[in-house]
């Protein structure tokens, strides 16, 4: 056991052979903890990291060097979506009536409605409340990349960016 913990991580590990026949694969932790980050990684795994704000550089060394550019791509796209959404609120939001809830909710209720509880968050300044509605807007509903609210992916040759629909447009 303490021979599959020196193992680097570009070694899966080896058979162990016992006097009695039975052999059994022993596999490196470095190698099982790097092919779990990879077994999980996803568009949405992705938009989680993102969602709970803890895809940063420690979770980025984590993943193999050729799946960097196509992680932090994928969290790209994510990103400019959500800021696409949030512009557009902060947008809408500038024309409002401001002096009284009434006024504003019933100018709220005239504009699109996937922007109606974002514009009463940025109202009473709850940002957390109006990221918790965008990334809920901007979540894949499964692995598959077409565009997150109008945002594409830049690379139509990459097939594993080819998936994710937009959800609640």
């Amino acid at each position: 056991m303490e021979k599959t913990a020196s193992l680097p991580a570009n070694e899966e590990g080896f058979v162990a052979r016992f006097s009695n026949g039975l052999r059994v694969k022993m596999k490196g932790t470095e190698y099982l903890r790097i092919h779990r980050i990879l077994s999980n990684l996803s568009l949405i795994s992705i938009w989680e990291k993102l969602r709970e704000d803890t895809f940063n550089e420690e979770f980025l060394q984590c993943i193999p060097e050729e799946f960097r550019g196509w992680t932090e791509k994928t969290a790209s796209i994510i990103r400019k979506a959500k800021w696409k959404i949030k512009g557009k609120v902060h947008e809408l939001y500038k024309s409002s009536p401001k002096k009284d809830r009434k006024q504003f909710a019933l100018w709220v209720k005239k504009q699109e409605k996937m922007y109606q509880s974002l514009l009463f968050s940025l109202h009473d300044k709850d940002e957390k409340r109006l990221n918790e509605v965008v990334f809920k807007i901007i979540r894949p509903s499964n692995n598959r990349w077409l565009e997150i609210h109008g945002v594409k992916p830049e690379d139509a040759g990459e097939k594993r960016l080819e998936r994710i629909i937009e959800e609640n447009m």
